[in-house]
């Protein structure tokens, strides 16, 4: 258990580091087919809603992973259970908000 809590603190540090290099405007991270058909002006807007998605994600998967450390240390059951909801729910939002951007700034998803 003590490896998933490190694995998903971890990776949404990741996340929340990656986000904000997008959040900057940069998209150089993005796949190039998700930046094939975005304008030079609208490079710093998909930028930040990529960005804005991301951290989302990061957030909803550290707070998983603290709440989960938590949980372990006090055996809380239900503590879990509210774990997984915040990171499923934030994971949902953050991949639906990327994913508008997306379609949105290059016209296609794929």
């Amino acid at each position: 258990m003590i490896l998933g809590v490190v694995i998903s603190i971890s990776v949404g540090i990741l996340c929340i580091v990656l986000g904000a290099i997008n959040l900057t405007g940069n998209i150089s991270l993005l796949h190039s087919y998700h930046r094939n058909n975005v304008s030079k002006e609208n490079e710093k807007s998909l930028g930040r809603c990529v960005g804005i998605g991301m951290i989302i994600i990061g957030i909803s998967l550290l707070i998983y992973g603290v709440l989960m450390f938590i949980s372990e240390l006090v055996a809380l059951p239900s503590l879990i259970s509210i774990a997984l909801i915040i990171m499923l729910v934030g994971m949902a939002v953050g991949l639906v908000i990327t994913l508008i951007a997306i379609k949105k700034y290059n016209k296609t998803i794929f």
